[in-house]
Formats: C-alpha cells, sequence, structure tokens
C-alpha cells in the first residue's frame, strides 16, 4: 500500500522538473522578439521571465542609453532595425574586434569601458549609420524582406571598388547564415501556440483538481483502502478524456465541452455517496475510533498505578547500597581517629533503615508480579487485533 502510494508522488515531481526546463529556453529567445512585437499584447508575459536575466543585461542597457543621446533625429523611424542588428552583431564578435580598437582610440572612450567590449560593437553602428545616406540602408530591408536580394548583388561590386577589403567578403556570408536564422524563429512562434492552448486544457482540469484534494486527505494515511478502489475508476475515465480532447483540435470546441460537463456531473453524483458510505464503515474497523476509547480507559487506571511504582523504582536497591558502602570506608578510617563510643550510635541508626527499606520492598516486589502478568495479557490482545485486520484486506 505505501509502495504504491510513494510511486505515484515520485511521477509528479519529475513532470514539474521538466517543465521548468522547457521555460529557460524559452527566455534566451524572447529576448529577440521582443524588440520585435512591442505592440502586441504579450508583453505581460514576457516581463515576468525578463526578471531573472536583468541581472546579466545591466551592463546592455547602459549602452543603449548613449546611443539615444547620439540619435534623437534617427530614433523614431529606425527603432525596430536598431534592435535587430544588436543580434548579429553578437555573432561578429570575434572577427571585428581588431577593427574597432583602431577606431576608438580617438575616442578616448577605453579608459573607462576596457572590460565592456560589447559596446564597442554598438558602436560601428553609428559609422555604418553615417553611410546608410548613400547605399547602406538597403542592407536593413534585406534583413527583412528577401525580394530585395538582388540588390546585393550590385553593392557587392561598389564595395570592391571602394575599398577592395577581402575581410569584407566575411561579412556578407555572415549574413546570408542569419537569413536561415530567421525561418528558425518563425517556427518558434508556433511552438508558443500550441503552449497556449495547453493552459486551456488545464482550465478543464480544474474540475479533476476535487478529485485530488481527495489524494490529500490520503497523506494523513486515513483513507488506505479507498485508494485502491478509485484509482482503479479514475484510470480508465482517464483515458477517455485524453482521446476527446486530441479530437477538440480538429473539431469545434464548443460543442464537446457542454457534453462533458454534463457526463462529469452524473459521475460525481455517483462516486459522492459511495464515498461518504465508505467512509463511515472503515473508519470503525480501523484503529481510530476503537482504539482511543479503549486507550483511554486502560491508561487512566494503570498510569495512575504506575506513577507510584516510578517514584519508588528511582529509590532503587542500587542506589542505597553504594552509598552504603562509601560510609562503611568512611568508618574504617574514624577507627583510627575518633572513639568508639560513637561509633556504636550511628551503626545503630542505620540498622533501623535498613530494616525498614527492606521490608517494603518484598512487598512491593509481590506486588509488580501479578501487575506485570496483566500488561503481558493485554499486549497480545493488541497483536490479535492487527492479525484480524490483515484477514480482512486478504
Amino acid at each position: 500500500m505505501l509502495n504504491k502510494k510513494k510511486k505515484k508522488k515520485k511521477k509528479k515531481k519529475k513532470k514539474k522538473k521538466k517543465k521548468k526546463k522547457k521555460k529557460k529556453k524559452k527566455k534566451k529567445k524572447k529576448k529577440k522578439k521582443k524588440k520585435k512585437k512591442k505592440k502586441k499584447k504579450k508583453k505581460k508575459k514576457k516581463k515576468k521571465k525578463k526578471k531573472k536575466k536583468k541581472k546579466k543585461k545591466k551592463k546592455k542597457k547602459k549602452k543603449k542609453k548613449k546611443k539615444k543621446k547620439k540619435k534623437k533625429k534617427k530614433k523614431k523611424k529606425k527603432k525596430k532595425k536598431k534592435k535587430k542588428k544588436k543580434k548579429k552583431k553578437k555573432k561578429k564578435k570575434k572577427k571585428k574586434k581588431k577593427k574597432k580598437k583602431k577606431k576608438k582610440k580617438k575616442k578616448k572612450k577605453k579608459k573607462k569601458k576596457k572590460k565592456k567590449k560589447k559596446k564597442k560593437k554598438k558602436k560601428k553602428k553609428k559609422k555604418k549609420k553615417k553611410k546608410k545616406k548613400k547605399k547602406k540602408k538597403k542592407k536593413k530591408k534585406k534583413k527583412k524582406k528577401k525580394k530585395k536580394k538582388k540588390k546585393k548583388k550590385k553593392k557587392k561590386k561598389k564595395k570592391k571598388k571602394k575599398k577592395k577589403k577581402k575581410k569584407k567578403k566575411k561579412k556578407k556570408k555572415k549574413k546570408k547564415k542569419k537569413k536561415k536564422k530567421k525561418k528558425k524563429k518563425k517556427k518558434k512562434k508556433k511552438k508558443k501556440k500550441k503552449k497556449k492552448k495547453k493552459k486551456k486544457k488545464k482550465k478543464k482540469k480544474k474540475k479533476k483538481k476535487k478529485k485530488k484534494k481527495k489524494k490529500k486527505k490520503k497523506k494523513k494515511k486515513k483513507k488506505k483502502k479507498k485508494k485502491k478502489k478509485k484509482k482503479k475508476k479514475k484510470k480508465k475515465k482517464k483515458k477517455k478524456k485524453k482521446k476527446k480532447k486530441k479530437k477538440k483540435k480538429k473539431k469545434k470546441k464548443k460543442k464537446k465541452k457542454k457534453k462533458k460537463k454534463k457526463k462529469k456531473k452524473k459521475k460525481k453524483k455517483k462516486k459522492k455517496k459511495k464515498k461518504k458510505k465508505k467512509k463511515k464503515k472503515k473508519k470503525k474497523k480501523k484503529k481510530k475510533k476503537k482504539k482511543k476509547k479503549k486507550k483511554k480507559k486502560k491508561k487512566k487506571k494503570k498510569k495512575k498505578k504506575k506513577k507510584k511504582k516510578k517514584k519508588k523504582k528511582k529509590k532503587k536497591k542500587k542506589k542505597k547500597k553504594k552509598k552504603k558502602k562509601k560510609k562503611k570506608k568512611k568508618k574504617k578510617k574514624k577507627k583510627k581517629k575518633k572513639k568508639k563510643k560513637k561509633k556504636k550510635k550511628k551503626k545503630k541508626k542505620k540498622k533501623k533503615k535498613k530494616k525498614k527499606k527492606k521490608k517494603k520492598k518484598k512487598k512491593k516486589k509481590k506486588k509488580k508480579k501479578k501487575k506485570k502478568k496483566k500488561k503481558k495479557k493485554k499486549k497480545k490482545k493488541k497483536k490479535k487485533k492487527k492479525k484480524k485486520k490483515k484477514k480482512k484486506k486478504l
């Protein structure tokens, strides 16, 4: 009985751990999508996940403030375009660091931010925006629209004439890799919508949570026999409900919801009547009611007798025999120093105390033997009751 309950509790804990791992992966991907969708109502769900990662991005937010001061004229038109470039420049960190250091020595900003190399990558955007007026505005449109791939070939020829550097050819290859990543992001948006539909199914399962409240009473170990009978009935009904939920996605949801509610009401009424009857019968069979009444009657009578015994057991013979031996050793030392008349008086007093205590102990030993036999008989009766309950389970 107890082993089956513990196994079912462990399975529930494992499911919760898997959900936490999926949420951590989604937080990293939502950073890239917040910049695209500021106008949507999904900001409330994303803000709750941002709180865990604000510690890592405090340095990045300070960089954004410096860009806004220099480019106030271009903020309103190109807010969305600036944030998409941040995603792509994180991948170009290793190859563009050498170019950035040469351009930033003139600005002398390396003294304060030598440890923050991430800000240097964002300063390249400033240099490109000055050249956007010439022909680099079309590069931003390439990221959004795939129809303007023909314009890329024309720009490649112009760059070779001006700079003739092979390092810029590597940049064009990286831009093609970024377009493949945008296609993967669209697939991830579809997965988020499927998860929101699962949340609607959980609202339907709240009516089933009333059955789970009965499982909380099982933790009190009061209803061990009820668990076996109820779990067999619930397993057959849960399999039928899972098949109907898969058909809900393909068919109309509203018509099937009403039919399920009617079925649940009929089943709940039958279960509640059976549960109340079984609770009363099983409590009488269990130890709870009968044993409490028997224990109170037997313990009250025995506690009064045991209290008298415990006080006298503390005055056991072993403790007094040790005291007598110590006093005899002291008398041997006093014989050499003090008079013999004083010793005789002390011996007479001690002999009288010994006789009185020995007589009381002999009478108590006879009473203890009679009462110990009664305790053994009562303990055997409790063991017989446990054997009868095992026969009922079989």
